[in-house]
C-alpha cells in the first residue's frame, strides 16, 4: 500500500529541493496528480511544510488521504515525535540528500549574501565559514534523526542528482514502487532540475585551504565518506 505522504527532505542547499521536483515528476509522470494542499498552504509555490508537528501533519495527511497519493512534500524539519509514527502505520515515506558539507557551508554563505537568502530573518547574516559550519552541525543531527525515523529512508547523494539525474530518478521510482520512463521526465523537467542543481559539486577543492578543508572532513568524516562522495575520489584535500 502505498504511503499518503512522500517528505522529501535535507539540510537548506543540500539539494533537497532539486530532489523534492523530481519526486513531484516521477509520481505525476506515474499518473498520481501533484496537487496543492490547501492545509499546507496555496499560496505557496509548493508543498513545504517548516515543521512536522501534528498541528501541520495530520491536516496534510488527511487532505492528501482524500484523493490520488501519494502526495510529495518538501520539509526542512526534523522529524519530531509524529513521522515516526505515521511511517509505521504506513502512511508516510521519505527521501533526504546528502550533500559534503563543505560544500553546504559555503552555499550557505552565498545564500546569505542574496536578498531573502538569510534562513533565518530573526538572527544576523551569516558572516563567516565558521558561522555557516555551525548551522551544518545542527543540521547533521537532523540527518541522523530522519535515519532513525525512517528505517527505509531512501538517502540520495548531490553529486548523482546533478550529474546523473536519470541515476536519481529511477532510485526514486523505485522507492515509490512506481514504474516511469525517466526520459520523457528529463524532456520535460531537465532544463528546471538544470537550474535547481546549479550548486557546483566539490566547489570546497578550489575555494577551501586545505587546512580548511582536511578540518571539516575529521569532524565529518563518517558522514563524507559514506554519503557525499562520488566512488573513487578522495575526501581529502
Amino acid at each position: 500500500m502505498p504511503s499518503v505522504l512522500h517528505i522529501c527532505t535535507g539540510m537548506p542547499m543540500s539539494g533537497s529541493r532539486l530532489a523534492f521536483e523530481m519526486a513531484v515528476a516521477v509520481l505525476e509522470s506515474a499518473g498520481i496528480p501533484q496537487r496543492r494542499l490547501d492545509t499546507v498552504g496555496r499560496r505557496k509555490e509548493a508543498n513545504l511544510l517548516a515543521a512536522l508537528d501534528p498541528k501541520r501533519l495530520d491536516p496534510a495527511l488527511a487532505e492528501a488521504a482524500a484523493g490520488a497519493a501519494p502526495i510529495a512534500i518538501h520539509s526542512h524539519a526534523s522529524p519530531g515525535e509524529t513521522v515516526p509514527q505515521e511511517v509505521r502505520a504506513g502512511r508516510i515515506s521519505a527521501q533526504i540528500v546528502a550533500r559534503d558539507p563543505r560544500d553546504v557551508a559555503l552555499s550557505l554563505l552565498d545564500a546569505a549574501q542574496t536578498v531573502g537568502g538569510q534562513l533565518n530573518p530573526e538572527r544576523e547574516p551569516l558572516a563567516s565559514l565558521g558561522e555557516a559550519l555551525d548551522l551544518v552541525r545542527n543540521r547533521m543531527e537532523n540527518f541522523a534523526a530522519w535515519r532513525q525515523a525512517v528505517p527505509d529512508l531512501l538517502i540520495l547523494n548531490y553529486e548523482e542528482l546533478v550529474a546523473d539525474p536519470d541515476v536519481s530518478l529511477e532510485k526514486i521510482a523505485a522507492h515509490l514502487g512506481v514504474l516511469v520512463d525517466t526520459q520523457p521526465i528529463l524532456a520535460r523537467h531537465g532544463r528546471r532540475f538544470a537550474t535547481l542543481g546549479r550548486g557546483i559539486p566539490q566547489r570546497w577543492r578550489e575555494e577551501m585551504s586545505v587546512a580548511e578543508a582536511n578540518g571539516i572532513h575529521e569532524e565529518f568524516a563518517e558522514y563524507i565518506e559514506r554519503w557525499c562522495l562520488p566512488a573513487g575520489l578522495p575526501g581529502r584535500a
